[in-house]
C-alpha cells in the first residue's frame, strides 16, 4: 500500500516537473524572440538616416519595450482593451519610457506599432482588443 502511494506521488511529481520544464522552455523561446526583435529594431534605427525615420524607429522600439516591461505575453486567451493600453503606454512614456525629446506617438501610430509587433486586434461589444497580451496588474 505504501509503495503504491509513493509511486502515485512520484508520478505526480514527474508530471509537474515535465509541465515546469515545458513552461521554462516556452519562456526561453519567448525571451530569445524578444531579444532578436530588440536587436533587429536597434539595427533598423542605426541604418535610418532620415530624422523622421529615426523618430519612428525609436518610437516603435519604445512600444516594444513597453510591451516587454508592462505586459504578460505568450499565454493563450490573453486580450487587452486597446484604448486602456494606449493610456497606460502614454503614462509609462511620461514617467520612464524614453528620452524626453522623443515625441509620444498618437493612438493610430501606437495601434499600428503594436500590430507590427505581432499582435492582432478584434472587436467585441463595441470595444477593440489586442489578442495575445495583457497589461500587468
Amino acid at each position: 500500500m505504501e509503495n503504491k502511494l509513493e509511486r502515485e506521488i512520484l508520478d505526480e511529481v514527474d508530471t509537474k516537473m515535465a509541465d515546469l520544464k515545458e513552461a521554462i522552455r516556452r519562456l526561453k523561446q519567448l525571451y530569445e524572440f524578444q531579444k532578436r526583435e530588440h536587436t533587429r529594431e536597434l539595427g533598423a534605427m542605426e541604418q535610418t538616416t532620415n530624422t523622421d525615420e529615426r523618430v519612428n524607429a525609436a518610437q516603435h522600439a519604445a512600444v516594444g519595450r513597453f510591451i516587454h516591461e508592462c505586459c504578460t505575453i505568450g499565454v493563450p486567451g490573453l486580450r487587452q482593451n486597446q484604448r486602456f493600453m494606449y493610456k497606460t503606454y502614454h503614462e509609462w512614456r511620461r514617467t520612464k519610457g524614453s528620452p524626453p525629446d522623443l515625441p509620444i506617438m498618437g493612438t493610430r501610430d501606437f495601434y499600428e506599432s503594436v500590430r507590427c509587433h505581432g499582435y492582432s486586434q478584434y472587436r467585441s461589444n463595441g470595444y477593440v482588443y489586442f489578442i495575445g497580451l495583457k497589461l500587468n496588474p
